[in-house]
């Protein structure tokens, strides 16, 4: 049988339909309380505030640390708001806990959802969306670090670039949450499953190299054994 294993069942979840436009609609800020994950999302407040006025945001902490589901949290995003950004994913175990928040709000309550987190870990997360049956899941890359940097900074990460993409950071926030779906979102979410169930046969030349190798450690062992005995 091949060592290799075969890819696990993934079960493909379901996106939620994306927002016609963000004017006057109510986007939360889903601090998942990684250190100064708050500050990063008063800069993506003051963002809106300034470029997009006619959107209304309200920060929302967990009610617990980033690794715990949060019903209660969501059922009030999915109620008063439209749409929400979550956020900060930076470390190796707060960035796969942001991203599978986001795909709870997404397949489990409707809500179109964007997840940001630091460029450190692009792969990972892309990893946990992919084994979560949400490999299109909207998610957007800004500098690492956040923690203990200055406001300045922080509000630079927002306003500027992804070191990702090289794309403005917020207009990738906003696409992610209006784009409609495409063809590509709603294909299967499954792995190509192309690992054969048994090695391929040896040769003859092989099989002979094996038998004289293991011939040749039988005497080895053999021979040791007279030495000791002796």
């Amino acid at each position: 049988l091949n060592p290799c294993g075969f890819p696990p069942k993934v079960t493909k979840k379901q996106a939620a339909r994306r927002l016609d436009g963000l004017d006057g609609k109510i986007i939360y800020l889903v601090d998942c309380r990684f250190d100064d994950a708050i500050e990063l999302l008063k800069q993506v407040k003051a963002w809106f505030a300034e470029k997009m006025p006619k959107v209304e945001t309200r920060i929302i902490s967990l009610t617990n640390y980033y690794g715990h589901d949060d019903p209660e949290t969501w059922e009030t995003i999915r109620k008063q708001g439209h749409a929400a950004i979550v956020g900060v994913g930076h470390c190796s175990t707060c960035a796969p806990a942001v991203a599978t928040h986001a795909i709870t709000l997404e397949s489990k309550y409707g809500v179109p959802t964007v997840c940001l987190h630091t460029s450190m870990f692009t792969t990972v997360t892309k990893s946990v969306v992919r084994m979560n049956g949400a490999p299109r899941m909207r998610m957007v890359y800004l500098p690492h670090p956040v923690m203990g940097k200055t406001e300045a900074e922080i509000r630079g990460y927002v306003f500027g670039n992804s070191p990702v993409t090289g794309r403005p950071v917020m207009q990738e926030v906003v696409e992610g949450l209006t784009q409609p779906l495409s063809e590509e979102d709603r294909k299967d979410a499954g792995f190509v499953r192309s690992t054969p169930r048994l090695c391929e046969p040896g040769t003859e030349e092989e099989l002979n190299q094996k038998f004289l190798d293991n011939k040749d450690r039988k005497s080895t062992r053999l021979n040791s054994s007279h030495v000791s005995e002796s």
